[in-house]
């Protein structure tokens, strides 16, 4: 269930130069380039259902320009050096040469000179006004800049309040140190080609069912869903972004303050459940169905804030077959209309905490993390009625005597 995508940008020079390091007479346009070794998840219009991103999806870039020779650090607010892209917002177009199609305004370029100061990147992915990139947003994400030894800063993230609106929120590793050249080295950007590796940094949840009742032995027997809720999710919490050289990945991001506890709809093929009827084959998760969520740990049953999977259904029993197949089977509810024979109304509470997460044979802790792919995949069975039965003994024979003259 461990789903680890990740897409991975460039940013490359929009002119051929053919010297090993930039002179004061080049002005070389930095642009920008996508590449992802694995699919990228669903979120609303932003998943990218190859390995590129979507084109004119928008991620935003910040870039710091240290004195050549000094490393870019975030212990203090003088270490990160001198900003010099601002959160500035690229479309992505295509791959094409080298990305002189992926447009931002205005334009920056390479440092140049004998010693160019060295620049250091990293991005965030969506920055759109769809995607909550404003003040106060209702859906989608706030960042507060460095303020001294906070590292990158922090994102404040607002879950969507249904699948077909959610963002896929993923944030690049820092590209640390580089300056413009043709060959390769430490602090060379080949061709002034950075990339940029951007990672997931939700959890992404998908709720699937079906039934084990089977048609071939059972005919005339509907197993119809009615509703589904995932309940007391949080849909806020703040990401810290922080960078240390020495460290191991060097970037490194984690969620806190996780809170405002909300309930979700599932739905089934981007639409509410309303009366669908279940077969043996799971149904639900398709990309208008997945929850790109808050990480965050599911509590115990016993807590009054665990997280939980709320479904009620139906199970409906006809006279024939053909009633049982007919359209007006999902929304039969009266018995002796429609073949109805008789009809139950079932609900249960699924704690996730409860649920058995496995990925393969190995099992998986319940807690959602980012960067994680679960499914939950649920079975419901109605309980076949049976039927025993004895007889109860006769009693002791007794013999009456007659007689007849």
């Amino acid at each position: 269930m461990i789903f680890a995508a990740i897409a991975a940008l460039t940013l490359a020079s929009c002119a051929k130069i053919e010297n090993s390091a930039p002179t004061k007479e080049t002005a070389v346009p930095i642009g920008f380039t996508n590449y992802a070794p694995k699919q990228l998840t669903k979120a609303n219009d932003t998943y990218a259902p190859s390995t590129e991103l979507i084109a004119s999806k928008q991620f935003a870039v910040y870039s710091y320009a240290t004195t050549n020779g000094t490393e870019f650090a975030t212990s203090s607010l003088s270490a990160l050096g001198t900003k010099f892209m601002d959160r500035v917002a690229v479309t992505f177009t295509d791959n094409n040469d080298n990305g002189a199609n992926n447009d931002y305004s205005p334009r920056r370029y390479w440092p140049s000179g004998d010693t160019p100061d060295w620049l250091t990147f990293w991005a965030y992915y969506p920055v759109e006004s769809s995607a909550g990139i404003a003040t106060n947003p209702t859906n989608g994400i706030n960042y507060t800049a460095p303020t001294g030894s906070n590292g990158l800063g922090s994102f404040v993230f607002t879950a969507a309040s249904t699948p077909a609106t959610m963002v896929d929120f993923m944030v690049a590793d820092v590209v640390n140190d580089k300056i413009y050249g043709t060959t390769s080295g430490e602090h060379i950007a080949v061709n002034g080609e950075v990339p940029f590796t951007f990672r997931h940094q939700l959890a992404k949840i998908r709720c699937q069912f079906k039934t084990d009742l089977d048609p071939a032995t059972d005919a005339t027997t509907k197993v119809v869903l009615t509703s589904a809720e995932l309940q007391k999710v949080n849909t806020v919490g703040t990401l810290s972004a922080t960078y240390n050289v020495s460290a191991s990945p060097a970037t490194q991001t984690s969620w806190g303050s996780q809170g405002t506890p909300s309930t979700y709809a599932v739905t089934i093929g981007g639409s509410a459940i309303d009366n669908n009827v279940l077969t043996t084959t799971l149904v639900g998760g398709e990309n208008a169905d997945l929850f790109l969520m808050i990480p965050q740990e599911t509590l115990v049953n016993t807590d009054a804030n665990a997280q939980k999977l709320v479904i009620t259904w139906d199970v409906k029993t006809f006279d024939s077959s053909t009633n049982a197949n007919a359209a007006t089977a999902a929304t039969a509810t009266t018995v002796g209309n429609d073949g109805l024979l008789s009809i139950t109304h079932n609900s249960a509470v699924l704690f996730l905490d409860d649920v058995t997460v496995k990925d393969g044979d190995t099992t998986k802790s319940n807690d959602w993390a980012k960067n994680q792919f679960t499914t939950y995949a649920i079975t419901i069975g109605p309980k076949p009625i049976l039927f025993t039965a004895t007889v109860q003994p006769w009693d002791s024979e007794t013999t009456g005597t007659i007689n007849v003259q």
